[in-house]
């Protein structure tokens, strides 16, 4: 079935539809179906508590195009096709609300147990600058990406 006589078959089936509607209501309301408008489905949508129209039926007409698969125009999705297969997803967590010593041994847990990337709070809201190197001892940064939440200090704790 081409795409041109697979639109006219939903449109056909959805008018029939209508005409169905419109035939109930007309009779369960005692009035003419012309009374009831072009489009007697709008009285059966109902509005949830939240404003959110539901409709009494959804068909091949009410669906939404696909974004654009990455990679391909207009490039929503990255310019990368295999982004995502190549590098893969990181699941990252976030640490530096205790000692250095106790953010190490969480960090080498995580990282154990599952953890691929590190989010790293330092400063005065995290691991002291001065104990970045005790935080991260044991840790394989060509691995595990890190970032630092440093604040003011990004460029002692980057060094």
């Amino acid at each position: 079935m081409s795409l041109a006589s697979e639109a006219e078959a939903v449109e056909q089936a959805y008018a029939e539809w209508q005409r169905s509607v419109a035939g109930v209501l007309a009779k369960s309301r005692r009035v003419d179906a012309a009374e009831l408008g072009p489009e007697p489905q709008k009285l059966l949508e109902t509005v949830t508590y939240d404003g959110v129209t539901v409709a009494p039926l959804y068909s091949p007409r009410d669906e939404r195009p696909e974004q654009s698969l990455p990679g391909t125009f207009p490039y929503v999705r990255g310019v990368d096709a295999h982004r995502d297969v190549n590098a893969g997803w990181l699941v990252s967590a976030a640490f530096g609300t205790a000692s250095a010593a106790e953010t190490n041994r969480a960090i080498l847990d995580a990282l154990e147990n599952g953890v691929s990337a590190l989010w790293l709070k330092v400063g005065a809201d995290g691991v002291p600058v001065t104990d970045l190197a005790a935080a991260l001892e044991g840790v394989l940064l060509d691995l595990a990406p890190l970032t630092l939440d440093a604040g003011a200090e990004v460029n002692d704790a980057a060094r």
